[in-house]
């Protein structure tokens, strides 16, 4: 494997044109530091000059290296996706949001390491994720999510009720994944309006008793929180739709559980998740939204990795509770 060969899907919709151009910029970056890839663009239906706007802003000669295509109505990201995966001939497949961007050089430091790797690594391990910036509107990082002691737990409680992949939403963002895989699952799961990034996670990681995601500790991904983004608008519907996605991958996975509940934002404090108001200085800090297992008898599945307060147990239980009356 001398190098990677991957493609990058990009879907598009109502992206303000100022985020697009510094998304499309951070591609050209990449593109001009020499390394080669497939390019997919899938319109999903914006009535805009979209097309025109991505001519005129990609570089001519990763334009040749580019399939876009507009369709003719909305028909949702995970079909835009999907749709986009079709036209690459290439061995994994990574995601870039329109109003996100890459940053280059951290992009090259991973791109070395997974082209160093031999052959036998692609058949292991299915996904390939990195660490990512938290940024303000305007690109600014706000702070660095990281997330190794995340994967290490992962590594450590796979296959068990206490997987963190059931419940902490930090798998996304500077995804690489084999297409092979990809394909076997079905994709993105159509029907998923929101979930659908969490849903297809959980569906890979299924797919093996092992561990077959790999990560590397590196922010390569500039996530931009967007006011206008699917999140924000939609995120009471969102964490329904969350709750749903953890329940169904329990399920799968023949865990006891009942349902699931949001509990809310947590940080990562001396190898433990606590929540936002026990610290003042998670303000500043990568958040995770932790959602929790409940079993028959309503009692909720504690994680010794996440803590509520000086009395967690019950804190947890008693946050859980309050929730379940909403």
């Amino acid at each position: 494997m001398p190098n990677l060969n991957f493609g990058i899907v990009t879907p598009i919709w109502g992206t303000d044109y100022s985020h697009l151009k510094e998304m499309v910029e951070s591609v050209n970056r990449l593109f001009r530091s020499g390394i080669a890839f497939n390019w997919s663009i899938v319109i999903d239906g914006d009535k805009r000059d979209i097309d025109e706007l991505l001519r005129q802003t990609i570089e001519p000669s990763l334009l040749q290296n580019c399939s876009i295509t507009t369709l003719d109505k909305r028909y949702g990201p995970s079909f835009a996706r999907n749709f986009g995966v079709k036209s690459l001939d290439c061995e994994f497949i990574c995601w870039l949001d329109a109003d996100d961007a890459i940053n280059t050089q951290s992009f090259i430091v991973v791109f070395n390491e997974l082209s160093s790797k031999e052959k036998s690594f692609c058949n292991k391990y299915d996904l390939v994720y990195t660490d990512s910036y938290d940024c303000d509107l305007h690109l600014k990082v706000m702070s660095i999510r990281k997330k190794k002691f995340i994967h290490d737990l992962h590594c450590k409680y796979k296959n068990t009720e206490i997987d963190p992949l059931l419940g902490v939403d930090f798998v996304y963002q500077m995804q690489f994944i084999r297409k092979e895989i990809f394909l076997s699952i079905g994709g993105f799961d159509e029907q998923r309006i929101l979930g659908e990034d969490v849903d297809l996670i959980l569906r890979i990681s299924e797919k093996s008793r092992n561990v077959n995601f790999f990560h590397i500790p590196i922010p390569v991904y500039y996530y931009r929180d967007n006011i206008d983004g699917r999140c924000n608008i939609k995120w009471e519907e969102l964490k329904y739709q969350m709750e749903r996605v953890y329940l169904e991958s329990s399920r799968r996975q023949n865990f006891p559980f009942r349902e699931y509940r949001y509990i809310g934002e947590f940080g990562l404090y001396k190898k433990i998740f606590r929540h936002i108001k026990d610290n003042d200085h998670f303000s500043d800090n990568s958040l995770y939204d932790i959602y929790l297992p409940i079993d028959e008898s309503n009692q909720i599945i504690h994680r010794p990795y996440i803590k509520g307060g000086t009395n967690d147990n019950k804190e947890l239980s008693a946050r859980v509770a309050q929730l379940m009356v909403k």
